[in-house]
């Protein structure tokens, strides 16, 4: 039996999953937004506000090679790939306000980068 997709279907589906990649790509510019706060509050350097931000894309460069070599998205549905990737994100960045109330300067920048790479 051939199923038919209906128009608004396919609508509903595109703008879900443009909404899902528009919120997991804004973990990337959140260091950003915040820069000079951080600065301030935590006094850590430009550069080390700078490396915030990069090391999300770091570890989105290290996920995207760990995932082909691993050969992930022939191995479960790009949705599941997607959402997983996106809760351990999501995860990840949760933690971050944890470790901000802390006290252990050098140590806390360095996990919150380690979050921010995951």
């Amino acid at each position: 039996m051939v199923t038919t997709r209906r128009p608004m279907d396919a609508w509903f589906q595109m703008g879900a999953i443009s909404i899902a990649t528009f919120l997991c790509m804004s973990m990337w510019f959140s260091a950003s937004a915040v820069g000079q706060q951080l600065q301030s509050a935590w006094g850590i350097s430009s550069g080390q506000v700078a490396w915030l931000t990069m090391a999300v894309q770091i570890g989105f460069v290290a996920g995207t090679l760990i995932s082909a070599a691993l050969n992930l998205p022939d191995r479960m549905r790009a949705e599941r790939l997607l959402a997983l990737s996106a809760l351990a994100g999501a995860a990840a960045n949760l933690l971050i306000p944890v470790l901000a109330g802390g006290e252990a300067g050098e140590n806390r920048y360095s996990a919150v980068l380690a979050l921010r790479f995951v």
